[in-house]
């Protein structure tokens, strides 16, 4: 309540602020889950036959539900609507901000406010938290609708890994050089592990051999 807050010597306007840098951070941070719940309802199983002729796909994480049915519908066509909302939508509104107050990023109070998305990055770069964000969407979504085919979700992790490495390495996007080359590393180090990855799915290779490159 206004007058509550007032008797503790906080104006509207700081509340206000406040409350705004709240949400903006909680969005964020909820980001990944939301994508990841998001998208396994839009995971079905492979065909599951009860009977003979009697075959079904299911949804993932909930087998009593049927993908071949009109409720499924329903559910598939609202996941792509917050699909559509969160997963575009929260990388967008922080990118159309940024670009809004690029020249202010600096002031104290627009730094407050936006700081936690700029804070590392150069200014030219200071939409990189979005880059970002839309390479995690992209990881959740395959890991988890690609579940039923591993070497495909291993490829795809592949190819993202090495693009935003790419990126990374041609758009220097980070103010100091260790986050720069910590950055580099981590990516390098996930692009090598999931193509060692592929050694498990290899069914040609010798499997012992294959642990023991993996491993390596």
């Amino acid at each position: 309540h206004y007058n509550t807050l007032q008797s503790l010597g906080i104006t509207r306007n700081t509340a206000t602020f406040v409350y705004i840098v709240t949400v903006l951070i909680i969005l964020f941070l909820v980001y990944p889950t939301l994508i990841k719940q998001i998208a396994t309802i839009l995971t079905c199983t492979d065909e599951i036959c009860t009977a003979p002729g009697d075959c079904h796909k299911y949804l993932t994480n909930d087998v009593s539900i049927r993908c071949d049915e009109s409720p499924y519908d329903s559910y598939r066509i609202a996941a792509f609507v917050f699909f559509t909302a969160y997963g575009i939508g929260i990388p967008a509104l922080g990118f159309f901000a940024l670009r809004r107050n690029r020249h202010r990023l600096h002031q104290s109070h627009t730094f407050a406010l936006y700081g936690f998305l700029t804070m590392g990055y150069r200014r030219s770069r200071y939409y990189w938290e979005m880059v970002a964000s839309i390479r995690k969407m992209l990881l959740v979504l395959a890991v988890v609708t690609l579940s039923e085919h591993p070497r495909l979700r291993i490829y795809t992790g592949v190819w993202l890994a090495t693009i935003s490495l790419l990126l990374n390495i041609k758009l220097r996007p980070w103010r100091y050089l260790i986050l720069w080359r910590i950055e580099n590393f981590s990516l390098l180090t996930v692009a090598i592990t999931l193509n060692l990855a592929l050694v498990f799915e290899d069914e040609e290779l010798d499997v012992e051999w294959g642990h023991t490159a993996a491993t390596i």
